[in-house]
């Protein structure tokens, strides 16, 4: 299920283009298919095709109902402590499991708290999910209620082993309720899980290329068993906490982010450690198919670590910084011709992005930036790309291919800049040798400019604003986001709010950005560009602040 978004009449071309795009990469999804499971796939095929989505299987759906605990014998006014409640409803999920028709599967148990009846005894709102059969699960409620009546005496037991002096005589009662206006909000959050590889062969040194490749298949492995009451968001490298446990072992620190209820979220560790353990021997099995020799001994454990173990950021990790130094020749350019300090920002600009969309990892643009003069009729960069040591020597040939690969851009942008004069000129893409430069790049005379944006937050529910909490995150990534964006010789300044003390949607915003003086009338329209070309990135960061509120939210900008 593949979800585009685009102008709308570019839409009704997708399949098409994803069909093309499938079928250029079958010969890669094959080997990668025999790398997992030689024997299986040594004489596999792989094709692509469209499908209706009405030929997908709709006898079956999900429904949710909404059930309240009462706890009746029991002290008036207590409450169940948090991890009470996470290891109750943990134990309710597994007797309803056993005990639920074999034509139902149960989904999720999940904390629900904006519902209560007014009875002085502690209670306990869930809301519980199940899938089967349409008919099956109109009448869910009866079954998952009847099952529940044949479990009060277990689900009591569950609550003295939790506290028996509070619960010793308790007698529970359980009922649906109405939940017409039920959310619980859900939280993106980050986890700490550790992969520790032991017995691994003396000496082994742990590439870049095998370490994602080792972080992707535990991320498959757990998006495949994570607990349906959480959404997998992403596992990567997380940095490095220095050596191994013990000798001849690899330690790998992961980031796992998911979204779920914070109850939910409390679990992800547990759950993470328990999948890898679940299911080391496949671990195993696609660590030797890697590197038989290395790993063929080796065996796999899973615990939790603290993110301030972090030594230093995965760059410090057998990362480096290069600079490379490759020029625009401008062929048949008129005799005594040069760019201006615009025109050469702009295509400085055009090249970055290139360079940001193009370069694969574990290679990262850092700065393209003017270089100075060779004497030649060019615009000489120099290109800061970071990216393993080990390959450090490969960045610059990787850089060329991108630009090579779009050479044709770049020379009809360098014609737009200037067409009466450079109508006629072609682009040629070349390295050099940065002992050709001609001292420092020419002056530049810079000037500090302010510039007005609206930002619009649209697609809320009613009544949302922006807290005066909420505001200082947003400013201070988009600040970051222009650092990262705007072209050299062009700087972020400050992005300062300008709203005040009113609650909004509509966040009126400063960008102050020092730029070449002759190019300041067009800064606005280079910082619109950045926003606009990062509009949902802006929005997911909008999700993390708030995701009840700003979950379907959609942004907008205005001078």
């Amino acid at each position: 299920d593949i979800t585009l978004k685009g102008p709308a009449n570019a839409i009704d071309d997708g399949y098409p283009d994803l069909l093309d795009i499938a079928d250029k990469y079958m010969d890669e999804i094959l080997e990668k298919l025999k790398e997992m499971d030689p024997e299986t796939f040594k004489d596999a095929e792989v094709s692509s095709e469209a499908f209706d989505v009405e030929d997908l299987n709709s006898d079956t759906k999900s429904v949710t109902h909404p059930v309240q605990f009462v706890f009746n014998r029991v002290e008036e006014g207590y409450e169940l402590s948090k991890e009470d409640r996470i290891s109750f409803i943990g134990s309710l999920k597994e007797l309803l499991n056993e005990g639920l028709d074999v034509d139902l599967e149960l989904i999720q148990v999940a904390y629900a708290s904006r519902f209560e009846l007014d009875v002085p005894a502690p209670q306990l709102p869930v809301r519980i999910t199940v899938r089967g059969p349409s008919e099956e699960s109109d009448q869910s409620l009866s079954e998952i209620m009847k099952v529940l009546e044949e479990l009060k005496q277990d689900l009591g037991k569950e609550l003295q082993s939790l506290d028996p002096e509070v619960f010793e005589d308790v007698r529970v009662t359980i009922g649906s309720v109405d939940m017409p206006d039920v959310h619980v909000p859900t939280f993106v959050t980050e986890h700490p899980v550790q992969v520790i590889i032991k017995n691994v062969k003396p000496g082994y040194v742990l590439t870049t290329e095998m370490r994602t490749a080792i972080i992707v298949y535990v991320k498959e492995l757990v998006s495949e068993n994570l607990d349906v009451s959480l959404e997998l968001i992403d596992v990567e490298y997380a940095g490095s906490t220095g050596s191994g446990p013990e000798p001849n072992s690899i330690t790998l620190p992961l980031r796992v982010t998911v979204r779920g209820e914070s109850d939910a979220s409390d679990n992800t560790v547990p759950y993470v450690i328990k999948i890898v353990e679940d299911f080391q021997e496949d671990v195993q099995d696609y660590l030797t198919s890697l590197d038989e020799d290395a790993f063929e001994e080796s065996s796999i454990a899973a615990e939790p670590f603290d993110f301030d173990e972090i030594v230093g950021p995965e760059e410090d990790a057998g990362m480096e910084e290069t600079d490379h130094y490759v020029q625009l020749l401008f062929i048949n350019a008129p005799d005594g011709y040069r760019l201006s300090a615009a025109d050469r920002a702009s295509i400085i600009r055009f090249v970055k992005n290139l360079l940001d969309k193009n370069l694969e990892e574990p290679l990262e643009l850092i700065q393209v930036a003017y270089a100075g003069s060779t004497g030649a009729q060019s615009l000489p960069l120099r290109i800061t790309v970071k990216g393993p040591a080990d390959e450090a020597d490969f960045a610059l040939a990787f850089v060329m291919d991108v630009l090579q690969e779009n050479r044709e851009d770049i020379e009809m942008l360098a014609k737009s800049q200037d067409w009466n004069e450079l109508k006629d000129t072609g682009v040629a893409i070349e390295s050099f040798d940065p002992a050709l430069l001609r001292g420092e790049p020419d002056p530049v005379e810079m000037e500090e400019t302010n510039h007005p944006v609206q930002l619009i937050i649209e697609d809320v529910p009613p009544g949302s604003s922006l807290s005066q909490d909420d505001r200082p995150p947003i400013v201070d990534y988009l600040k970051k986001l222009m650092e990262d964006n705007l072209a050299e010789p062009i700087q972020m300044v400050e992005v300062t709010d300008e709203s005040g003390e009113t609650d909004t949607l509509s966040l009126p915003l400063r960008f102050a950005v020092v730029a070449p003086a002759d190019e300041s009338e067009l800064v606005p329209g280079y910082v619109m560009e950045v926003l606009e070309d990062h509009k949902e990135d802006i929005e997911r960061m909008l999700k993390g602040l708030d995701w009840g509120t700003f979950n379907y939210a959609n942004v907008r900008f205005e001078n």
